[in-house]
């Protein structure tokens, strides 16, 4: 839906878009997760991509609403991230 309504950005400005969605959301909550996607990408070597933004926001989710690190349940976050969310956004 960002895509067709926002041809004209970026793939960062659209994700940026995606995420404006999520209720409550800050930006600058917003460009954390962006922030640490990028970070987790070039520690890891991977591409960029939405499914990468969506793994962080959960972890930052997880964390807040927990108070624990999301680390020991890492693999299953991204599993199901990976299972669910497009390669391509």
């Amino acid at each position: 839906m960002i895509k067709d309504k926002y041809p004209n950005l970026t793939i960062e400005e659209q994700y940026i878009k995606a995420l404006e969605t999520r209720p409550g959301y800050t930006v600058e909550r917003i460009s954390s997760i962006i922030q640490g996607a990028k970070r987790a990408c070039s520690e890891s070597g991977i591409k960029f991509n939405f499914q990468i933004v969506v793994i962080q926001m959960t972890a930052m989710e997880y964390t807040q609403r927990t108070g624990l690190s999301p680390y020991p349940i890492m693999n299953d976050i991204n599993k199901a991230i990976l299972s669910a969310v497009p390669e391509k956004l």
